[in-house]
Parts: structure tokens; C-alpha cells; sequence
């Protein structure tokens, strides 16, 4: 939960960046941003520090809607629909499957 409201709360945010910036500036920045806030993530030792970890991921991950965006621009205006219909299904079932399987490894 605490991952979407920060998500929520700074979608617009990554893009107005992207469409300042550009798209790849906002997917790289987006990407270290992970990276460092997954690294501080690491360190969790209590549950409030979890989810305060999971909001500050939430507000760094701009991935999503930068890359909707992207498909929207580089396809043609009629395959727009269904190219952020599949990126959705796909982003959705890689939240599903990866932890699945991250499981499954260990």
C-alpha cells in the first residue's frame, strides 16, 4: 500500500520530468534512484522503517508511466490501446512471477 501512495503521490511528477528532460533522462534518473533506494532498503530492522522503505521506493519508480509514455509516441496512434494494455499485463505479471520464483529459488 505504502509503495502505490507514494507512487501516487509523484507520478505527475515523473512527468512533467520527462517531458522536460527527456524520456531517456527520466528512465536513467528513475533507474539509480531504484537502485540507491533498494540499497537503503536493505537495511530494514523494523516494520515502520519497511514501510516508510516502500513508500520511497514508490516515489522514485518512474519507470512506468515514462515507459507508457514512450509507447504511446514511438507507435502508431491506433496501436497505442493495445501496446499500454500489453505493457500493463506484462508489468503485472512480472510482479507476480518474480517474487514466485525468487521464492521458489531460495
Amino acid at each position: 500500500m505504502a509503495f502505490f501512495v507514494g507512487r501516487s503521490l509523484t507520478v505527475a511528477k515523473w512527468g512533467k520530468f520527462s517531458d522536460t528532460y527527456g524520456r531517456k533522462t527520466g528512465i536513467m534518473l528513475s533507474q539509480v534512484l531504484i537502485i540507491i533506494a533498494l540499497i537503503i532498503y536493505s537495511f530494514v530492522g523494523t516494520f515502520w522503517f519497511s514501510v516508510a522503505g516502500r513508500f520511497m521506493l514508490g516515489m522514485v519508480s518512474g519507470l512506468s508511466p515514462i515507459c507508457k509514455a514512450t509507447l504511446t509516441e514511438i507507435l502508431p496512434k491506433d496501436r497505442n490501446a493495445e501496446a499500454v494494455g500489453y505493457a500493463s499485463a506484462v508489468w503485472y505479471l512480472g510482479n507476480f512471477v518474480g517474487p514466485f520464483m525468487g521464492g521458489k529459488t531460495l
